[in-house]
């Protein structure tokens, strides 16, 4: 990594270092220490000011905030396959199941008066729940 004052610093490892940090709790001075860009003579609230308004890091960032946004949105698919995770997780009560079974079917759109029939086996007797509606 380039030394603050050189014309390469911080580097591109140096604006990766710093935005990660960054992005965690947006606390410019701490992002400068956890990323290891010693402030030397200057504080870390300088450095930290001098980065921020560096285009590279300002790109770094808006990077690392849009993948943190894309990973962290929940879809309906994901909803599904952890309601039926725990449908069919024989560690849970009857009840649990049963009810993520249920929020499950809500999510489908299915409701209590169908040819459908979802059957969940376990440790508990076997809950057979009869649905009616389309799949979305």
């Amino acid at each position: 990594m380039s030394h603050y004052g050189s014309k390469e610093w911080p580097g591109p490892e140096g604006v990766k270092a710093f935005a990660q940090e960054y992005v965690i709790d947006f606390n410019p001075v701490a992002a400068v220490y956890r990323a290891n860009l010693r402030p030397g003579r200057k504080t870390a609230k300088k450095i930290a000011e001098e980065l921020l308004r560096l285009s590279d890091v300002q790109k770094e960032i808006r990077k690392l905030m849009d993948e943190s946004e894309k990973s962290s949105l929940i879809t309906k698919s994901r909803v599904e396959s952890l309601l039926w995770k725990e449908a069919n997780d024989i560690m849970e009560s009857g009840s649990s199941r049963v009810g993520a079974l249920t929020q499950l079917c809500k999510v489908k759109g299915y409701n209590h008066e169908s040819e459908r029939e979802l059957t969940l086996k376990g440790k508990s007797p076997v809950i057979n729940i009869t649905l009616t509606g389309e799949e979305s």
